[in-house]
C-alpha cells in the first residue's frame, strides 16, 4: 500500500471497531435476554442472530485492517529508525576519517 498512514486513521479505525463491538454485545444480550425470557420468537431470533453474525464478520475485516495499518505503520517506523542510524554511523564515520586525515598546514607550528 503506498498511501500514507496517520495516527488519526488508525485510531479512527479503532473507535469504530470499539463501537461496533459494543454494538454486538448489547444486541447479543438483548438477544439472549429475550430468548431466556421467551420474548421473541423463533424466526425473528434467527433474523437478529444472522444480523449479530454480520455484524461480527464485518468487525472481524475492520480488526484485520487495523492491523495491516499498524503492521505498515510499524515497519515505516522501523525503516525511519533505520535510516537514522545509518545516517548516524555514516556521520560518525565520516567525522572520525575527517579527525584522523585533516591536517592544516599550521598545525605543525602549534608545538
Amino acid at each position: 500500500m503506498a498511501q500514507k498512514i496517520s495516527l488519526t486513521q488508525i485510531l479512527r479505525q479503532k473507535d469504530s471497531i470499539e463501537s461496533r463491538q459494543k454494538k454486538i454485545n448489547e444486541k447479543q444480550k438483548k438477544l439472549d435476554e429475550d430468548l431466556k425470557n421467551k420474548t421473541i420468537d423463533e424466526t425473528i431470533a434467527e433474523q437478529k442472530t444472522e444480523e449479530i453474525a454480520g455484524l461480527i464478520i464485518i468487525q472481524s475485516g475492520q480488526e484485520a485492517f487495523l492491523t495491516l495499518l499498524q503492521s505498515e505503520k510499524d515497519s515505516k517506523i522501523k525503516r525511519l529508525d533505520s535510516n537514522k542510524n545509518a545516517i548516524h554511523d555514516h556521520d560518525e564515520s565520516a567525522g572520525n576519517l575527517a579527525n584522523t586525515t585533516h591536517h592544516h598546514q599550521y598545525d605543525a607550528h602549534k608545538k
